[in-house]
């Protein structure tokens, strides 16, 4: 069962009820004081996750792509080496690993 909530809309002399929307939460789920000072909060929105640094975004699981072209430009020129050994290391998502 799907549960519909309405509010009560009155303008022009008449009445009527309309759907109320139902915005889904930004939620802080972690925060942190970097060395420097900054502060460092991890957040969720509907199946997203962001990192962000002093209210600025740092990344997201919603934009992997940039991460993902940086480890391919790193390990292009591995494809000749037998057994590439890669360290990955920094904050994020993982998106690097794949």
């Amino acid at each position: 069962m799907r549960w519909r909530f309405y509010t009560l809309f009155s303008g022009r002399g008449s009445s009527r009820l309309v759907p109320l929307l139902i915005m889904k939460p930004f939620l802080t789920l972690a925060q942190a004081l970097t060395p420097d000072g900054a502060e460092l909060t991890l957040h969720a929105h509907d199946t997203h996750f962001y990192l962000r640094i002093n209210r600025q975004p740092l990344m997201g699981t919603n934009a992997s792509e940039s991460e993902r072209v940086l480890a391919e430009l790193a390990c292009a020129k591995l494809k000749s080496v037998k057994a590439p050994r890669v360290l990955i290391g920094g904050l994020g998502f993982g998106f690097s690993l794949r």
